[in-house]
């Protein structure tokens, strides 16, 4: 894509989340006197700061996956925005330890997945790159991983399949974009899966 081609936006917010972001058992403290528990209250931090949390902030606090049209007001508040989740699968494997109500944290946070990426796809100059392993055998645990995998061949727009190096290279670009506030990358959800390395 020539730079001449791409969107023009100005003020663009970045949320990134690693699968070392949130403690699953003690949070993460972003501020005196909040923790994010999970992927939805970091996200809402980062996208809107407290205005933003105080939307989830039960949701997080109980661990219970926000609905759909509650996260569409962050994402249209914080537009234009970029999210990347890297090693998703790693996170949701520490996820499915923690208990609950007759779930896991795990549980959750496919839940909110799944409703993210209708989200992301309806809110213009909103991108979710997401990066998951190639197999299971790249998660801790071979039996969660896969259920982690199956779990999310059904979130999916967009699947790029590509080499560690190329996945590499893509979330550079998009982070400069960003980071630059010159120009877009996309405007519906891409996916990216690493390859074997």
């Amino acid at each position: 894509m020539e730079p001449e081609d791409m969107p023009q936006f100005n003020n663009a917010k970045v949320a990134v989340f690693t699968q070392n972001t949130v403690n699953v058992v003690d949070g993460h403290q972003v501020a005196d006197g909040i923790i994010t528990h999970t992927l939805w209250g970091e996200l809402a931090w980062q996208l809107g700061g407290r205005e933003a949390y105080e939307l989830v902030r039960n949701d997080d606090t109980q661990m219970i996956a926000p609905n759909a049209q509650k996260f569409k007001t962050i994402l249209e508040k914080a537009s234009p925005a970029l999210i990347l989740i890297d090693e998703l699968a790693d996170y949701c494997n520490k996820a499915s330890g923690k208990i609950v109500g007759s779930g896991t944290l795990f549980t959750q946070t496919n839940s909110f997945i799944q409703a993210l990426t209708e989200v992301v796809s309806s809110v213009p100059k909103t991108v979710l790159i997401c990066t998951l392993p190639a197999s299971a055998r790249e998660v801790a645990s071979s039996e969660i991983g896969q259920e982690i995998l199956s779990s999310f061949e059904k979130t999916q727009n967009l699947l790029v399949f590509c080499s560690f190096n190329r996945n590499f290279e893509l979330i550079i670009y998009v982070k400069i974009w960003i980071y630059r506030e010159k120009y877009c990358s996309f405007c519906t959800i891409i996916r990216c899966r690493r390859a074997m390395r």
